[in-house]
């Protein structure tokens, strides 16, 4: 589904950063976001969108033009 919506991704390892982006589509299983920086496919992110935070793992990441790196996340499943 298309979305847009401003998030903060955090990129989870050894020294964690904070990136801005932006949600641009949605489905059950992951969502599709475009970055200012590159994203390493097989590392693991959390999302804050608004109140909620989402865990996932990153399964693609390609230059998008002047827009930035779109960037697509696998939702980890809920417990």
């Amino acid at each position: 589904f298309p979305a847009d919506r401003t998030v903060k991704v955090v990129f989870c390892g050894d020294q964690e950063a904070v990136v801005d982006g932006r949600v641009v589509d949605a489905s059950e299983s992951g969502l599709g976001l475009m970055l200012r920086t590159p994203a390493t496919v097989g590392g693991q992110v959390r999302i804050h969108v608004d109140d909620t935070c989402l865990s996932g793992e990153v399964t693609y990441c390609g230059l998008q033009g002047a827009d930035g790196y779109r960037v697509g996340v696998k939702l980890a499943a809920n417990p």
